[in-house]
């Protein structure tokens, strides 16, 4: 068989060559996109846990971490529990100010505490995922990885407590997407 160049058996392997890559672009957006689901869950579920471990001591509970902190409430008694301080009473209306009022208080408190850029209580009230789970990962290293280096100077006085605290950092070391693409890495060049 002749092919001439340009022609109709050209034509058909070139588009067939771009379908090919467009499939294989869509399976690759595709997968990025439920990896970054998954990961979203992940943290989720664990900031949720790590949130309800310190809750419980006020008989407060998070189960949806998203909608549950719109209020301010919990995020306000989160943060007087880990950090010892009173933040004052929060404001119990039901209208949006009153929820931007509580949340405002609780960033107010960790401007003290953390350089906080680019969330306002507005993404917290809304509901904002990216924004949420980025404050709560700043709450979790201002308070409890910092307490982890702190209390490893007085090791023999609190062993308990640092285990604790151990236990709930490798819990979200574990989750991380870092760790998990290490653990990706790591197969891929096993099966090299």
């Amino acid at each position: 068989l002749y092919y001439e160049p340009g022609g109709y058996a050209t034509q058909v392997q070139q588009r067939s060559n771009m379908t090919q890559r467009e499939g294989i672009h869509k399976f690759e957006n595709e997968r990025i996109k439920t990896l970054q689901e998954e990961r979203l869950h992940i943290q989720k579920k664990t900031f949720t846990k790590w949130m309800n471990s310190f809750l419980a001591k006020a008989k407060m509970e998070v189960e949806d971490l998203f909608v549950d902190l719109a209020d301010g409430i919990k995020l306000l008694k989160l943060l007087e529990i880990i950090s010892g301080e009173k933040l004052g009473k929060p404001n119990n209306g039901r209208m949006r100010v009153h929820k931007i009022e509580n949340v405002n208080k609780s960033l107010a408190f960790l401007h003290t505490k953390v350089r906080l850029e680019s969330i306002g209580a507005e993404d917290i009230v809304d509901g904002n995922p990216r924004l949420i789970l980025g404050l709560i990962w700043t709450i979790i290293l201002r308070f409890q990885i910092q307490e982890i280096e702190i209390d490893v100077k007085n090791f023999y006085y609190r062993p308990i407590k640092l285990v604790v605290h151990l236990l709930i950092a490798i819990e979200i070391i574990k989750y991380s997407p870092f760790t998990e693409s290490l653990r990706q890495m790591s197969t891929q060049a096993y099966t090299v």
